[in-house]
């Protein structure tokens, strides 16, 4: 999935650490349809928490 943020051209190996987390961030972040619009991070917080 993260594959989808780099351009095919572009090798894996030349991503940088402050890159992988800032796409990370906006993977976990964003609102999803199928969770209700809530974001993933949010959602892993609640069942953290609630178990």
């Amino acid at each position: 999935y993260v594959r989808r943020f780099i351009p095919k051209e572009r090798k894996i190996e030349t991503v940088s650490a402050k890159e992988l987390d800032q796409i990370n961030h906006w993977i976990n972040a964003r609102p999803i349809k199928t969770l209700n619009w809530q974001s993933p991070r949010k959602v892993f917080q609640q069942f953290a928490v609630f178990g």
